[in-house]
């Protein structure tokens, strides 16, 4: 029902997405994307997939990377560290998308004041958490805590000491 009811909001949002990041990035038809936006089952890919559209209009992932590639990103560091304990003592529970677009990297810029991230592999991210030292715990604004592990010349990783969520990586000079 809720899939007809948004049918012609839905379909300027999936001409909208494919304009933004590609007709091979979208599902092949109007109807698997509203399949994979309202079934339970694919919550979690169609979040990914809004965050990835975000992500290349906000230039934060270079239009190299493809959604497929991307969503093998985001297994590929699930897989490899959701389970690992860090240098710190923090067991990785989870892996943020901002983490996964700092994993990819981007070589666009808006403007000369935004940085460009070059990416990190996954060998240097296993490095800074086996090897690393690990800062004090910060507390933000909103109240969150992070963690900062670093390794000078490969990269730096923060994460949330209480949740394990991965939050961010950057590839660090000597």
């Amino acid at each position: 029902m809720r899939k007809w009811k948004r049918r012609k909001s839905d379909w300027k949002e999936y001409e909208d997405w494919k304009q933004k990041i590609g007709a091979e990035n979208m599902p092949d038809t109007f109807d698997k994307f509203q399949e994979i936006k309202y079934n339970r089952r694919n919550q979690a890919e169609f979040e990914l997939l809004r965050h990835y559209q975000y992500a290349r209009g906000a230039g934060d992932i270079s239009a190299l990377v493809g959604f497929k590639l991307y969503k093998q990103g985001k297994q590929r560091l699930e897989s490899r560290f959701i389970g690992q304990t860090t240098v710190s003592g923090t067991e990785v529970k989870s892996v943020s998308n901002h983490f996964l677009d700092r994993y990819f990297g981007t070589i666009y810029r808006k403007s000369s004041r935004d940085p460009k991230h070059e990416g990190v592999s996954i060998e240097e991210l296993e490095e800074v958490f086996y090897k690393g030292q690990s800062c004090g715990i910060k507390i933000d604004k909103k109240g969150r805590k992070s963690q900062k592990i670093f390794l000078k010349g490969v990269c730096d990783v923060t994460i949330n000491p209480e949740t394990g969520e991965l939050i961010q990586c950057n590839k660090t000079s000597e």
